[in-house]
């Protein structure tokens, strides 16, 4: 995520794989918190500053427990697209079959390791591909250069429509996700297959497999994902 100031530099919050940016009114909230590694004072800016500073101040701080994420500045929001963003691929929310095939449409890899692979799609991660890949009903070990144009206009469908439905549930909490109220994500409930290997397929009811593909655990039907 990242936090623009009003003086224009930003600040870039790498969440990893436990990471919380969390906002309290109370600094003992944060005083009682595990693993803090940061804490900012946030300040109203504009008519009314005043007397919005004589109130009870509000504070963000971010903690990880497992320490996979990060902080990092940039003077701009130019200078972030310049040299982060810029190696970043297409916005998962914006993806479609025709970008999807044009970029990586002659990888031998397999297509669930195109999809984590964040200079090709931004913003899909080991969950995320489980459960578009899932829905577009593509096997995820089958390789990139193997897709039909039709199997890949449903891959971008199914990748908007997984992290949209996400969002709308606010995430999937495994074990450390909160938002910014600490509250838990309530997408795990509507996985297909992420976090379900050795139970039934919701459509055909057969066992889904559990794999490794690009190191990372990876869930599927063998029969709907052929």
């Amino acid at each position: 995520m990242g936090i623009q100031t009003t003086d224009g530099r930003v600040l870039v919050v790498q969440l990893g794989m436990s990471g919380q940016v969390l906002v309290t009114r109370g600094i003992e909230e944060v005083k009682q918190s595990t693993h803090v590694h940061a804490v900012w004072t946030i300040l109203a800016a504009g008519p009314g500053r005043e007397k919005a500073a004589a109130r009870e101040p509000t504070f963000l701080y971010f903690r990880d427990p497992r320490r996979f994420g990060g902080l990092c500045t940039y003077p701009s929001a130019e200078a972030l697209v310049q040299f982060r963003w810029s190696m970043l691929g297409i916005d998962g929310l914006l993806a479609d079959g025709h970008t999807l095939a044009r970029g990586v449409g002659k990888s031998a890899r397999a297509i669930k390791a195109v999809l984590l692979d964040q200079s090709v799609i931004a913003g899909v991660g080991n969950i995320y591909a489980d459960e578009a890949l899932s829905a577009a009903r593509i096997a995820p070990k089958r390789k990139a250069t193997s897709l039909a144009v039709a199997e890949w206009d449903r891959l971008g469908e199914a990748i908007v429509a997984t992290l949209k439905g996400a969002i709308g549930l606010g995430g999937s909490t495994l074990r450390d996700y909160r938002n910014a109220d600490g509250e838990e994500g309530t997408a795990t409930a509507a996985h297909r297959v992420y976090g379900r290997g050795g139970g039934p397929c919701l459509v055909c009811r057969r066992k889904l497999a559990v794999g490794i593909v690009s190191q990372r655990t990876t869930v599927w039907c063998p029969q709907c994902q052929k």
